[in-house]
């Protein structure tokens, strides 16, 4: 089970957008192949979960982000389904990724950036029956 997502991060309360960034997330219950994918996954972080609901098994999550995660999901392309058109547009964000710069460079920059978490966005609303309010908390 996974996720790939586009964030913002320091979002600024009089509406400018912070920096955005590309994450995946990999979740199971399974420490040992997590640990294992850890390992081999440069700038992958592991974290274990608390279950919400008692008789539930620990789960684990593993985040990689960035350059990192497009190097990973470049690697996963030929398998991806379901994800596959998401796997494509974080690649294409990635790639395209530069500094802001200043002034009117950067309001084009956060733009653009903006245009592919839309993207992804609507290719979760499309593929999947997740309700609009619940995209926003996690938007892959």
């Amino acid at each position: 089970e996974g996720s790939i997502g586009i964030y913002t991060l320091n979002k600024k309360d009089d509406g400018r957008q912070g920096t955005h960034f590309l994450r995946c997330c990999v979740g199971m219950t399974d420490l040992a192949v997590t640990r294992w994918l850890c390992a081999r996954i440069p700038g992958s972080r592991l974290y274990a979960m608390t279950p919400k609901k008692t008789g539930l098994r620990q789960s684990y999550r593993l985040y990689v982000d960035r350059s990192y995660a497009a190097k990973l999901l470049r690697l996963l392309l030929p398998y991806l389904i379901t994800k596959r058109k998401r796997a494509e547009i974080a690649v294409a964000f990635q790639v395209d990724y530069c500094n802001y710069g200043a002034g009117q460079k950067r309001r084009a920059e956060i733009a653009k950036r903006e245009r592919y978490r839309q993207e992804i966005k609507a290719d979760i609303k499309a593929t999947t029956n997740i309700p609009d309010g619940r995209v926003s908390v996690f938007q892959a």
